[in-house]
């Protein structure tokens, strides 16, 4: 929100009174940092190993994967 009223200096009261009686319009600015907080989770509790793959088995995954969808 913080964001939201530095781009429009003088309009942060009309800004704060928009979003007060808009919660739709309050929570399409909530759902990406909630998003960037699930991800940066989750990114904490991933292990990442590198493992040596083929190029045929590497292509082989993606057109599984292709498929599947």
């Amino acid at each position: 929100l913080q964001a939201q009223l530095r781009q429009y200096p003088g309009q942060e009261k009309a800004l704060i009174d928009y979003y007060r009686q808009n919660p739709n319009a309050l929570a399409s600015i909530r759902a990406p940092i909630f998003e960037e907080k699930v991800v940066d989770y989750l990114l904490e509790l991933v292990k990442v190993t590198d493992k040596p793959v083929s190029r045929e088995d590497l292509m082989r995954e993606d057109e599984d994967e292709k498929a599947t969808a």
